[in-house]
Protein backbone atom coordinates (compact mmCIF):
# COMPACT_ATOMS: atom_id res chain seq x y z
CA UNK A 1 0.00 0.00 0.00
CA UNK A 2 1.48 3.37 -1.08
CA UNK A 3 1.81 6.46 1.18
CA UNK A 4 -0.95 8.35 -0.64
CA UNK A 5 -3.54 5.61 -0.23
CA UNK A 6 -6.02 5.81 2.65
CA UNK A 7 -6.63 2.79 4.78
CA UNK A 8 -9.96 1.82 6.15
CA UNK A 9 -10.40 2.63 9.83
CA UNK A 10 -10.47 -1.08 10.71
CA UNK A 11 -7.00 -1.45 9.09
CA UNK A 12 -5.38 1.44 10.96
CA UNK A 13 -2.59 0.36 13.25
CA UNK A 14 -2.75 1.01 16.93
CA UNK A 15 -1.09 4.20 18.25
CA UNK A 16 2.62 3.95 18.93
CA UNK A 17 3.77 3.08 22.39
CA UNK A 18 6.59 4.67 24.35
CA UNK A 19 9.34 2.49 22.92
CA UNK A 20 8.27 3.20 19.37
CA UNK A 21 8.32 6.96 20.09
CA UNK A 22 11.90 6.70 21.37
CA UNK A 23 12.83 4.78 18.27
CA UNK A 24 11.19 7.48 16.16
CA UNK A 25 13.29 10.18 17.82
CA UNK A 26 16.49 8.29 17.19
CA UNK A 27 15.55 7.79 13.55
CA UNK A 28 14.73 11.45 13.12
CA UNK A 29 18.18 12.37 14.34
CA UNK A 30 19.78 10.09 11.82
CA UNK A 31 17.45 10.84 8.89
CA UNK A 32 15.68 14.24 8.65
CA UNK A 33 13.44 12.94 5.82
CA UNK A 34 11.40 10.77 8.12
CA UNK A 35 7.86 11.98 8.74
CA UNK A 36 5.80 10.88 11.77
CA UNK A 37 2.97 9.55 9.61
CA UNK A 38 5.39 7.28 7.82
CA UNK A 39 6.50 5.89 11.13
CA UNK A 40 2.90 5.51 12.13
CA UNK A 41 2.09 3.51 9.01
CA UNK A 42 5.51 1.71 9.11
CA UNK A 43 6.51 3.16 5.76
CA UNK A 44 9.80 5.01 6.15
CA UNK A 45 11.08 6.77 2.98
CA UNK A 46 14.72 6.55 1.99
CA UNK A 47 17.12 9.39 1.34
CA UNK A 48 19.06 9.58 -1.97
CA UNK A 49 22.12 8.29 -0.13
CA UNK A 50 20.15 5.35 1.19
CA UNK A 51 18.75 4.68 -2.31
CA UNK A 52 22.26 4.55 -3.79
CA UNK A 53 23.36 2.35 -0.90
CA UNK A 54 20.41 0.03 -1.49
CA UNK A 55 21.21 -0.23 -5.22
CA UNK A 56 24.84 -0.97 -4.36
CA UNK A 57 23.82 -3.67 -1.90
CA UNK A 58 21.44 -5.19 -4.44
CA UNK A 59 24.17 -5.15 -7.07
CA UNK A 60 26.55 -6.77 -4.61
CA UNK A 61 23.99 -9.47 -3.86
CA UNK A 62 23.51 -10.06 -7.61
CA UNK A 63 27.27 -10.35 -8.10
CA UNK A 64 27.52 -12.75 -5.20
CA UNK A 65 24.68 -14.79 -6.68
CA UNK A 66 26.34 -14.78 -10.11
CA UNK A 67 29.64 -15.84 -8.58
CA UNK A 68 27.93 -18.62 -6.67
CA UNK A 69 26.13 -19.74 -9.85
CA UNK A 70 29.37 -19.61 -11.85
CA UNK A 71 31.18 -21.56 -9.16
CA UNK A 72 28.39 -24.10 -9.09
CA UNK A 73 28.42 -24.43 -12.88
CA UNK A 74 32.21 -24.72 -12.88
CA UNK A 75 32.12 -27.39 -10.20
CA UNK A 76 29.42 -29.25 -12.09
CA UNK A 77 31.40 -28.97 -15.34
CA UNK A 78 34.53 -30.22 -13.60
CA UNK A 79 32.62 -33.14 -12.13
CA UNK A 80 31.19 -33.95 -15.56
CA UNK A 81 34.64 -33.74 -17.12
CA UNK A 82 36.03 -36.06 -14.45
CA UNK A 83 33.16 -38.46 -15.04
CA UNK A 84 33.75 -38.39 -18.80
CA UNK A 85 37.48 -38.90 -18.29
CA UNK A 86 36.85 -41.81 -15.95
CA UNK A 87 34.38 -43.29 -18.44
CA UNK A 88 36.87 -42.88 -21.30
CA UNK A 89 39.62 -44.49 -19.24
CA UNK A 90 37.34 -47.39 -18.39
CA UNK A 91 36.33 -47.70 -22.05
CA UNK A 92 39.98 -47.71 -23.17
CA UNK A 93 40.84 -50.30 -20.53
CA UNK A 94 37.88 -52.42 -21.60
CA UNK A 95 38.88 -52.14 -25.26
CA UNK A 96 42.47 -53.07 -24.41
CA UNK A 97 41.33 -56.14 -22.48
CA UNK A 98 39.03 -57.16 -25.32
CA UNK A 99 41.84 -56.72 -27.87
CA UNK A 100 44.24 -58.75 -25.73
CA UNK A 101 41.71 -61.56 -25.42
CA UNK A 102 41.06 -61.48 -29.16
CA UNK A 103 44.78 -61.65 -29.95
CA UNK A 104 45.19 -64.56 -27.60
CA UNK A 105 42.29 -66.40 -29.25
CA UNK A 106 43.66 -65.66 -32.74
CA UNK A 107 47.09 -66.92 -31.68
CA UNK A 108 45.55 -70.18 -30.50
CA UNK A 109 43.70 -70.59 -33.81
CA UNK A 110 46.84 -69.83 -35.83
CA UNK A 111 48.84 -72.41 -33.89
CA UNK A 112 46.18 -74.99 -34.67
CA UNK A 113 46.31 -74.10 -38.37
CA UNK A 114 50.10 -74.45 -38.48
CA UNK A 115 49.88 -77.79 -36.69
CA UNK A 116 47.44 -79.09 -39.33
CA UNK A 117 49.59 -77.75 -42.18
CA UNK A 118 52.62 -79.65 -40.86
CA UNK A 119 50.65 -82.91 -41.06
CA UNK A 120 49.05 -82.28 -44.45
CA UNK A 121 49.61 -84.83 -47.24
CA UNK A 122 47.71 -86.41 -50.12
CA UNK A 123 46.54 -89.35 -48.01
CA UNK A 124 44.96 -87.22 -45.27
CA UNK A 125 44.09 -84.16 -47.37
CA UNK A 126 40.30 -84.58 -47.20
CA UNK A 127 40.28 -85.03 -43.44
CA UNK A 128 42.65 -82.22 -42.53
CA UNK A 129 41.27 -79.76 -45.08
CA UNK A 130 37.77 -80.25 -43.63
CA UNK A 131 39.18 -79.54 -40.16
CA UNK A 132 40.72 -76.32 -41.42
CA UNK A 133 37.47 -75.19 -43.02
CA UNK A 134 35.61 -75.73 -39.73
CA UNK A 135 37.88 -73.28 -37.90
CA UNK A 136 36.10 -70.05 -36.99
CA UNK A 137 37.88 -67.06 -38.50
CA UNK A 138 37.46 -64.22 -35.99
CA UNK A 139 38.75 -61.31 -38.08
CA UNK A 140 40.35 -60.30 -41.38
CA UNK A 141 43.71 -60.09 -39.62
CA UNK A 142 43.43 -63.73 -38.62
CA UNK A 143 42.41 -64.68 -42.16
CA UNK A 144 45.42 -62.85 -43.58
CA UNK A 145 47.70 -64.64 -41.10
CA UNK A 146 46.25 -68.01 -42.18
CA UNK A 147 46.82 -67.13 -45.85
CA UNK A 148 50.39 -66.10 -45.02
CA UNK A 149 51.03 -69.41 -43.25
CA UNK A 150 49.78 -71.42 -46.24
CA UNK A 151 51.69 -69.20 -48.67
CA UNK A 152 54.97 -69.55 -46.76
CA UNK A 153 54.57 -73.33 -46.56
CA UNK A 154 53.97 -73.48 -50.32
CA UNK A 155 57.05 -71.33 -51.02
CA UNK A 156 59.34 -73.25 -48.69
CA UNK A 157 58.06 -76.66 -49.85
CA UNK A 158 57.56 -76.32 -53.64
CA UNK A 159 57.19 -80.11 -53.99
CA UNK A 160 53.91 -79.77 -52.08
CA UNK A 161 52.68 -76.85 -54.17
CA UNK A 162 49.90 -78.97 -55.67
CA UNK A 163 48.51 -79.82 -52.23
CA UNK A 164 48.63 -76.24 -50.99
CA UNK A 165 47.01 -74.95 -54.18
CA UNK A 166 44.10 -77.39 -53.67
CA UNK A 167 43.83 -76.24 -50.08
CA UNK A 168 43.68 -72.63 -51.25
CA UNK A 169 40.92 -73.59 -53.67
CA UNK A 170 38.89 -75.04 -50.80
CA UNK A 171 39.32 -71.89 -48.74
CA UNK A 172 38.63 -69.62 -51.70
CA UNK A 173 35.30 -71.29 -52.38
CA UNK A 174 34.13 -70.38 -48.88
CA UNK A 175 35.79 -67.00 -48.42
CA UNK A 176 36.25 -64.36 -51.11
CA UNK A 177 38.72 -62.39 -49.01
CA UNK A 178 41.04 -65.41 -48.93
CA UNK A 179 41.67 -65.24 -52.67
CA UNK A 180 42.34 -61.50 -52.54
CA UNK A 181 44.92 -61.87 -49.76
CA UNK A 182 46.56 -64.79 -51.57
CA UNK A 183 46.91 -63.05 -54.93
CA UNK A 184 48.31 -59.93 -53.28
CA UNK A 185 50.98 -62.01 -51.55
CA UNK A 186 51.94 -63.76 -54.79
CA UNK A 187 52.15 -60.46 -56.64
CA UNK A 188 54.20 -58.73 -53.94
CA UNK A 189 56.63 -61.63 -53.77
CA UNK A 190 57.01 -61.68 -57.55
CA UNK A 191 57.60 -57.92 -57.80
CA UNK A 192 60.17 -57.98 -55.01
CA UNK A 193 61.96 -60.92 -56.70
CA UNK A 194 61.99 -62.76 -53.39
CA UNK A 195 61.97 -66.56 -53.26
CA UNK A 196 61.29 -66.57 -56.99
CA UNK A 197 61.50 -70.31 -57.63
CA UNK A 198 59.08 -71.36 -54.90
CA UNK A 199 56.71 -68.51 -55.70
CA UNK A 200 56.61 -69.22 -59.44
CA UNK A 201 55.94 -72.92 -58.83
CA UNK A 202 53.06 -72.02 -56.53
CA UNK A 203 51.69 -69.55 -59.10
CA UNK A 204 51.70 -72.33 -61.71
CA UNK A 205 49.85 -74.68 -59.37
CA UNK A 206 47.27 -71.99 -58.56
CA UNK A 207 46.70 -71.55 -62.30
CA UNK A 208 46.00 -75.28 -62.66
CA UNK A 209 43.32 -74.99 -59.95
CA UNK A 210 41.91 -71.95 -61.81
CA UNK A 211 42.60 -69.55 -58.96
CA UNK A 212 44.85 -67.51 -61.27
CA UNK A 213 43.92 -66.46 -64.79
CA UNK A 214 45.97 -67.25 -67.89
CA UNK A 215 46.51 -63.53 -68.39
CA UNK A 216 48.51 -63.40 -65.15
CA UNK A 217 50.70 -66.28 -66.35
CA UNK A 218 51.47 -64.47 -69.63
CA UNK A 219 52.26 -61.30 -67.70
CA UNK A 220 54.76 -63.21 -65.55
CA UNK A 221 56.34 -64.83 -68.62
CA UNK A 222 56.76 -61.51 -70.41
CA UNK A 223 58.44 -59.88 -67.42
CA UNK A 224 60.79 -62.82 -66.92
CA UNK A 225 61.78 -63.10 -70.61
CA UNK A 226 62.48 -59.37 -70.85
CA UNK A 227 65.14 -59.85 -68.17
CA UNK A 228 66.79 -63.16 -69.14
CA UNK A 229 68.97 -63.73 -66.09
CA UNK A 230 69.82 -67.25 -65.01
CA UNK A 231 67.23 -67.29 -62.22
CA UNK A 232 64.51 -65.87 -64.45
CA UNK A 233 65.15 -68.49 -67.15
CA UNK A 234 64.87 -71.20 -64.53
CA UNK A 235 61.57 -69.72 -63.31
CA UNK A 236 60.22 -69.62 -66.89
CA UNK A 237 61.01 -73.29 -67.40
CA UNK A 238 59.37 -74.33 -64.13
CA UNK A 239 56.29 -72.19 -64.76
CA UNK A 240 55.75 -73.62 -68.26
CA UNK A 241 56.38 -77.17 -67.06
CA UNK A 242 53.46 -76.80 -64.67
CA UNK A 243 51.08 -74.49 -66.54
CA UNK A 244 52.01 -74.91 -70.21
CA UNK A 245 49.75 -77.90 -70.86
CA UNK A 246 46.70 -76.03 -69.49
CA UNK A 247 47.25 -72.78 -71.39
CA UNK A 248 44.99 -72.05 -74.36
CA UNK A 249 46.87 -69.21 -76.03
CA UNK A 250 49.73 -69.91 -78.39
CA UNK A 251 53.16 -70.04 -76.78
CA UNK A 252 55.18 -70.16 -79.98
CA UNK A 253 56.44 -66.61 -79.59
CA UNK A 254 57.66 -67.34 -76.05
CA UNK A 255 59.49 -70.46 -77.19
CA UNK A 256 61.17 -68.59 -80.04
CA UNK A 257 62.59 -66.15 -77.52
CA UNK A 258 63.69 -69.00 -75.23
CA UNK A 259 65.45 -70.80 -78.08
CA UNK A 260 67.23 -67.60 -79.05
CA UNK A 261 68.35 -67.08 -75.47
CA UNK A 262 69.60 -70.68 -75.17
CA UNK A 263 71.85 -70.20 -78.20
CA UNK A 264 73.61 -67.31 -76.49
CA UNK A 265 76.21 -68.98 -74.29
CA UNK A 266 77.21 -65.65 -72.78
CA UNK A 267 73.83 -65.00 -71.18
CA UNK A 268 73.16 -68.38 -69.52
CA UNK A 269 75.15 -71.37 -68.40
CA UNK A 270 74.94 -74.93 -69.70
CA UNK A 271 72.59 -76.17 -66.96
CA UNK A 272 69.91 -73.65 -67.88
CA UNK A 273 70.41 -74.29 -71.59
CA UNK A 274 69.54 -77.92 -70.95
CA UNK A 275 66.48 -76.83 -68.99
CA UNK A 276 65.24 -74.91 -72.04
CA UNK A 277 65.99 -77.91 -74.24
CA UNK A 278 63.97 -80.20 -71.96
CA UNK A 279 61.11 -77.71 -71.96
CA UNK A 280 61.03 -77.61 -75.77
CA UNK A 281 60.93 -81.43 -75.89
CA UNK A 282 58.11 -81.41 -73.31
CA UNK A 283 56.05 -79.10 -75.52
CA UNK A 284 56.74 -81.25 -78.56
CA UNK A 285 55.52 -84.29 -76.57
CA UNK A 286 52.18 -82.53 -75.84
CA UNK A 287 53.29 -81.63 -72.32
CA UNK A 288 53.60 -85.26 -71.24
CA UNK A 289 56.78 -85.80 -69.23
CA UNK A 290 58.97 -88.78 -70.00
CA UNK A 291 59.87 -88.96 -66.32
CA UNK A 292 57.91 -91.34 -64.15
CA UNK A 293 55.61 -89.43 -61.79
CA UNK A 294 56.23 -90.42 -58.20
CA UNK A 295 53.63 -89.90 -55.45
CA UNK A 296 54.19 -86.95 -53.16
CA UNK A 297 55.56 -87.69 -49.71
CA UNK A 298 55.19 -85.87 -46.41
CA UNK A 299 57.90 -83.46 -45.31
CA UNK A 300 58.96 -85.77 -42.49
CA UNK A 301 59.41 -88.61 -45.00
CA UNK A 302 61.58 -86.42 -47.21
CA UNK A 303 63.73 -85.40 -44.27
CA UNK A 304 64.22 -89.00 -43.15
CA UNK A 305 65.61 -90.06 -46.54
Amino acid sequence: MGPNEVRRRSEWPSPPNYEEILLYKELCKENPFIHPINIYYQEIPRSPIDSRRRKYNEASRCNDTSRRCATSVGDRTARNADAIEDGTAQSVASTGDRTARQRSAEGTVLNKVNSILNKLSISNFDKLSSELLKIEILSDDLLESIVKSIFNKAIIEPHFGEIYSKLCLCFGNFNIQFKRFLLNMCQNEFEKRNRMTGNIVFIGQLFKTQMISEQIIHSCLDKLIDDPTGENIECICKLLEIAGGSMRENLDENFKKLKSISENKIIIDSRRRFMIKDLIELKQNNWVSRKTNQPLKMVTELCSV
